[in-house]
């Protein structure tokens, strides 16, 4: 049984939210959204302002529908 899990990418200019399943020998993208990063949140990929990032992931999330708490990072 696949395992359905959220790929978020958050760079100095966008951040980019993907759930798909894991497992198995297919992956199907079963939703996305991609949004501005906060002004000055992100430098040279160290977080600035982790409050800023987080409200506008959740933000982001429930705009897309997007509830899976198995999260990857990159």
């Amino acid at each position: 049984m696949a395992t359905k899990v959220l790929g978020i990418e958050i760079g100095e200019s966008l951040i980019k939210i993907c759930e798909t399943n894991m497992g198995g020998s297919a992956r199907k993208v079963t939703g996305c959204t991609m949004f501005q990063t906060p002004p000055d949140a992100v430098t040279d990929g160290e977080i600035n302002d982790l409050e800023a990032v987080s409200a506008a992931i959740r933000e982001n999330l429930h705009k897309a529908g997007l509830r899976n708490k198995k999260v990857i990072f990159s």
